[in-house]
């Protein structure tokens, strides 16, 4: 996962050495976790390019000749968070279907929240969607997650309600308690859902909207 990696370098003399020395994918890929932790931090209005620049030890400019705007750049920030999420619960459903899938996903999705930067950089993308162009790629990064999690499970409208909406409480508490873990309500929020709650939701025929 992206905040397993450690992004930290100097910009300054040894910057030309760094370009040489890794590939232009490379370097894409070194700015992407830099901003992501940036973003997670401050947000999309808050972060300044060049304190991404410092963190990934390239400069400013530089950021923009790969990027081309801070737009663009929050913008593949804002699908890599929801896409490693989505990647991640896929991985821990494979080969199941069903209420077993979304028990599934939802574990590594509510393991996913401790100290990743992703969480974060999405409750920020949803705050920053007064901009057009960052609100149509947080639609876009939603509805793709949205189906990957309905056609892995089959679940039909009210379950993905049910389900997605716990998993979007679960994001605000995580952000809220933060490091501290969390007392009073917001453990109360972790409390397990029973499997027969989505059992009982399938009373529900409404075909899954895609």
């Amino acid at each position: 996962m992206w905040h397993n990696v450690p992004v930290k370098a100097t910009a300054g003399s040894g910057e030309a050495t760094h370009r040489n020395r890794l590939p232009r994918e490379e370097r894409i890929e070194q700015v992407l976790r830099a901003a992501m932790i940036e973003f997670a931090r401050t947000g999309y209005f808050g972060t300044a390019v060049e304190t991404i620049a410092e963190r990934a030890g390239i400069s400013q400019p530089y950021i923009f000749k790969l990027f081309g705007s801070k737009s663009a750049l929050f913008s593949r920030v804002v699908d890599e968070s929801f896409d490693s999420l989505t990647s991640a619960m896929m991985a821990a459903s494979e080969g199941l279907t069903g209420t077993p899938s979304l028990i599934a996903m939802g574990n590594k999705y509510k393991e996913s929240l401790r100290d990743n930067p992703a969480v974060l950089v999405q409750l920020h993308a949803i705050a920053a969607c007064s901009d057009q162009r960052i609100r149509s790629v947080v639609d876009k990064a939603f509805g793709r997650q949205w189906n990957a999690i309905a056609e892995r499970s089959g679940a039909n409208n009210v379950q993905m309600k049910v389900f997605v909406g716990l998993g979007r409480l679960l994001s605000d508490v995580a952000a809220i308690a933060g490091t501290t873990g969390g007392r009073g309500w917001k453990s109360a929020v972790r409390a397990p859902i029973p499997a027969g709650l989505y059992e009982m939701l399938e009373m529900s025929a409404e075909p899954t909207v895609r």
